[in-house]
């Protein structure tokens, strides 16, 4: 998104409406103001209301509800991902990452929570997009603040929104990215940094927990 209409998202914000010589920043030609004020009405952003004022539509409130307080510059913040434990018996059915940054690790299977969304609608949808088994609603374990480094530098941030659901039958066959792996098997795979700090946090006796995660990978 272009700096200007940043500028007008952050003034409509703070007021109910405003005419167009008011949103118009000194010393920025009207041509050019109007080109960006015309995108963000296209983009269904800013919408014109009586006597020639402009004020933030619905999906503008959205928009602006990630810009920071007198910054036009839109700060990165952490995911909201929902993790599911699903296990039968004593093995947990694991998920291969078929992308970047963790592609072929091992993990448990999640995504990210839709705008909206119920979180365990989110479990339940991620759960039946990665394996196509429909599941209870999951229990909640808990919530883990992930924080994944690399070089001493973030390299994933995410909330995650923890869960464990157990199978009812063992799957007759699972494709190559699924698993059914024993926890005192998981030396031999390469697995996501957060997989066993999150099980450990499940399988303590405290519950549900709040828990902050630093993994470092190499």
């Amino acid at each position: 998104m272009h700096y200007l209409q940043k500028t007008i998202l952050d003034k409509l914000r703070h007021g109910q409406a405003f005419t167009y010589t008011a949103l118009m920043p000194a010393g920025i030609e009207s041509s050019h103001f109007r080109y960006h004020l015309k995108r963000l009405m296209t983009d269904g952003l800013v919408e014109k209301v009586d006597k020639g004022r402009y004020k933030l539509s619905h999906n503008g409130m959205q928009e602006v509800d990630y810009l920071s307080e007198n910054r036009t510059t839109i700060i990165r913040t952490p995911k909201i991902i929902t993790y599911t434990l699903l296990t039968f018996h004593s093995k947990m059915l694991l998920y291969k990452k078929p992308k970047e940054p963790y592609r072929n690790l091992w993990g448990l299977i999640g995504g990210k929570v839709h705008f909206g969304e119920d979180i365990q609608v989110a479990a339940k949808r991620e759960v039946y997009e990665k394996t196509g088994f429909i599941i209870e609603p999951p229990s909640l374990c808990g919530v883990a603040d992930i924080l994944i480094c690399k070089d001493g530098s973030p390299l994933s941030h995410a909330i995650a929104y923890v869960h464990r659901a157990e199978l009812e039958k063992a799957p007759a066959t699972l494709p190559g990215k699924l698993e059914l792996i024993a926890q005192s098997e998981l030396g031999a795979y390469d697995l996501m940094p957060d997989l066993q700090p999150i099980i450990a946090c499940i399988n303590a006796s405290h519950l549900p927990f709040v828990q902050r995660l630093c993994c470092q990978v190499s």
